[in-house]
Formats: structure tokens, C-alpha cells, sequence
């Protein structure tokens, strides 16, 4: 029987063990218009390579799990000036910048350059998000997966 964890939180998952991908349940709109709440997603557990953009699920705390897009990477620096994003000073197309207020790192992290093995991470929907804006930097070894954005269920 498969078990699982119902979370009530922005954006979180409520996960199905599979072999070596999990389903996941998109709990809450901050991942908008890219998955809407209750919809069920596809994670890989075993793609350790993480790329900017793409869409992870980590854990946070002792219960709680998120979905988010990765937007800053380890010996990065970033801000968001104007609705742009920059990484090292250097403009980024970011499709997903709408709704985004002006930050740097060092505002949201208390760092200049993101650590070695940590992201800064943000929800699609940026106006109403729980994301790395309020509690940091995630570390690699909170990642669950990376979501199979071409799957769904």
C-alpha cells in the first residue's frame, strides 16, 4: 500500500514512492501557470545534476517539501533589477520574471555568491510564493528530485 504525506502549505507535494521516479501532487499556486494546485507531476529521484530553470522538489524542515524552479546555481551571484534577472551582472531571459520585485542575493541570503552545493530557488508564480525570497538558500542534499516537466500524469 502506498503511503503518503499530505502537506498544507504553499506550493508543497504530497509524494507517491515509485521505483525511481516519484508522483507528486502539487499542493497551492506559487508553481502557476506552470502546474496548478492538485496537479500531479513526475519527479526523477536520481538526476542529481541540477541546470537553472529546471524545476526541483527538496525538503525543508523536518515535514515540509517544495516545488520550486532553480534560478541561482553555486559561485553565482544574482539580482533582479527592474523585473530582469542578472546573474555575475550578466542579463538572463528569465520566462518566468513576471511579478518579480526588485532583490539581490545578499537581501534574501545574507551571501554575495551562493555556496558551493546550495540554490536560490523561486516559485513560478512570484507574487505568491514561499520560496528562497523568505527562508534562503536550499542545499543539495534537501533535493528529493528534479520534476520531469514533459510528464504528467
Amino acid at each position: 500500500m502506498t503511503a503518503f504525506l499530505v502537506l498544507f502549505i504553499i506550493a508543497g507535494i504530497v509524494i507517491f514512492p515509485r521505483d525511481e521516479k516519484l508522483q507528486a501532487q502539487v499542493e497551492g499556486e506559487s508553481m502557476m501557470p506552470t502546474f496548478h494546485n492538485l496537479e500531479e507531476v513526475i519527479v526523477a529521484k536520481n538526476k542529481k545534476t541540477i541546470k537553472r530553470f529546471d524545476v526541483i522538489v527538496f525538503q525543508h524542515g523536518e515535514k515540509d517539501k517544495y516545488i520550486k524552479r532553480v534560478i541561482g546555481l553555486p559561485g553565482e551571484s544574482l539580482y533582479y533589477q527592474d523585473g530582469i534577472l542578472y546573474i555575475n551582472h550578466q542579463k538572463v531571459e528569465d520566462p518566468y520574471h513576471e511579478g518579480n520585485e526588485n532583490f539581490t542575493l545578499y537581501e534574501t541570503a545574507e551571501v554575495m555568491v551562493i555556496p558551493p552545493n546550495q540554490y536560490f530557488v523561486l516559485g513560478d508564480n512570484r507574487k505568491n510564493s514561499y520560496d528562497s525570497r523568505s527562508y534562503g538558500l536550499i542545499n543539495q542534499s534537501d533535493l528529493i528530485g528534479i520534476v520531469d516537466e514533459g510528464v504528467k500524469e
